[in-house]
């Protein structure tokens, strides 16, 4: 995305094709491939927490720099990135 000041929260919905409001329990599988995140805020941090019953993440090739601010209290069994 040419855009750099997107919002983590703005791009899951771009992806998911939503216009109005998704609803983050729903899903079991977040893959952000490709995205340019370089590193995951604070307030990514709560939106990402919304995802309650996540069990895989994946952020292969987004350039992510750390793995501060990942969600803590989901049930997420693999997270990939590279």
């Amino acid at each position: 995305m040419a855009d750099q000041n997107i919002t983590l929260k703005q791009r899951i919905k771009q992806m998911a094709g939503e216009e109005d409001a998704i609803e983050p329990q729903e899903f079991s599988n977040l893959i952000l491939d490709d995205m340019q995140i370089a590193e995951v805020t604070a307030d990514d941090k709560a939106y990402l927490d919304t995802f309650v019953n996540l069990a895989n993440l994946s952020m292969n090739h987004t350039g992510l720099r750390s793995l501060d601010n990942l969600p803590e209290k989901c049930k997420i069994e693999r997270v990939s990135s590279d």
